[in-house]
């Protein structure tokens, strides 16, 4: 019976690692502040990461770059205005904005409607005395109503105004009495998620700790759904490898092929993510971790990647602004998404051979040799093709800090 309960352990084990190895921290960009010596975002960052998340931290004049490489904003900057509307567009890719302290009143909370609706609230106050929960939500965690949660003494602290007009805001704590301040709110705007946290609110302590871990995961769980039905397979795999060695009707190492064979089927890798990091002046483009594949001194704009159909393989692209403005499509091309094989300037050119031309531009005429005879319009069309290959069309990378 021994070996039963040693093979029973190992199995569980393999379970609990596939658990482990299925979460999955967010990548998140804290936008530092000004307002401590030294700036904020180095703790708020040190947090996130010993909780697993990557954390990249952004100069308080705001990002250099484009955010579509992060699932969650923390804006800590009392200098960054936004004056591009990352934030919002942010929010509509279904992603989570946490604005910190006075970032509100700076984004143009007291009188910009957009601002307004996506954080949820209407202005912008300096309130005092003790922040306490005022209703029960995920980003509180087990927090009960009524408990104090931070404390601004003789203030001033930062707070928000009333969320009338704003129909999915719900406000989670205020200072001290009923409709005084707020001090912790989220709203939900064209599928985004907004948390609002006030300075009181700060890593190092328990509870301050719990609600910046639960704000910025408020999109998505530890385990996806998907892991969700992998652990259920799971489950019941275990249970039937489990009948089975107790019965001793198969052997332990064919137990662990039908649990191993559950966690390789329902839980697929998952696709390398297109990150940009900025040092020194220049932007470097990488996929997921690894290497970079792409660096450039100009502004990158409207990053993005592609999924080839019916294959592993993505399309990144994006766009690059020179000094004098100038605009310019750019496209890398992975067929695996773990590593580029191709990447070079966006061409829209079709190279055929009697002329190269851009169909959205103009259309060249065909010549009378290549059109057909009969009275129907088909013609022969002859053009120059570029194969993509792997081995002869690997770039060298630029080595990045």
């Amino acid at each position: 019976m021994s070996k039963h309960v040693v093979c029973l352990t190992m199995i569980c084990e393999l379970m609990v690692s596939a658990s482990a190895a299925m979460a999955s921290g967010r990548n998140v960009a804290v936008i530092d502040g000004d307002w401590l010596i030294p700036g904020p975002g180095a703790d708020w960052c040190a947090l996130l990461q010993s909780h697993g998340h990557q954390c990249s931290l952004l100069p308080k004049e705001g990002p250099a770059g484009p955010l579509d490489p992060f699932d969650v904003v923390i804006d800590l900057s009392h200098d960054w205005s936004d004056s591009a509307a990352m934030l919002p567009d942010f929010m509509r890719a279904g992603k989570t904005v946490v604005t910190v302290f006075g970032a509100p009143l700076f984004l143009g909370i007291d009188s910009d409607p957009t601002v307004q609706a996506w954080i949820g609230a209407n202005g912008f106050t300096s309130p005092s005395d003790r922040l306490l929960t005022t209703d029960v939500d995920p980003i509180l965690g087990n927090i009960s109503v009524g408990t104090q949660v931070g404390n601004c003494a003789d203030g001033p602290c930062s707070g928000l105004t009333d969320t009338s007009g704003h129909a999915s805001a719900k406000v989670l704590a205020r200072f001290n009495v009923p409709g005084s301040p707020i001090g912790i709110m989220r709203n939900l705007w064209e599928g985004g998620v907004s948390v609002y946290l006030a300075n009181v609110i700060y890593p190092g302590s328990p509870l301050a700790d719990q609600i910046i871990l639960n704000a910025v995961e408020a999109r998505t769980p530890s385990i996806p759904a998907l892991s969700v039905w992998c652990l259920i397979l799971l489950a019941l795999a275990l249970g039937v490898a489990g009948a089975l060695i107790i019965r001793r009707r198969v052997s332990c190492r064919a137990s662990f092929i039908v649990v191993l064979a559950c966690v390789v089927v329902v839980h697929p890798p998952a696709k390398a993510q297109v990150n940009s990091t900025h040092a020194g002046g220049v932007t470097y483009l990488r996929l997921g971790a690894g290497e970079a594949f792409h660096s450039t001194s100009n502004s990158v704009v409207n990053l993005r990647s592609v999924a080839i159909p019916n294959s592993t393989g993505i399309v990144v692209l994006w766009d690059e602004i020179d000094a004098n403005g100038t605009r310019e499509p750019f496209q890398a091309t992975s067929f695996d998404a773990t590593k580029v094989n191709d990447v070079g300037p966006t061409s829209y050119t079709l190279e055929l051979k009697y002329a190269p031309f851009d169909p959205a531009i103009e259309e060249p005429e065909v010549p009378t040799a290549l059109t057909n005879d009969s009275a129907s319009e088909l013609f022969i069309v002859q053009f120059v093709s570029k194969p993509l290959d792997a081995r002869s069309q690997q770039q060298s990378r630029p080595k990045a800090p």
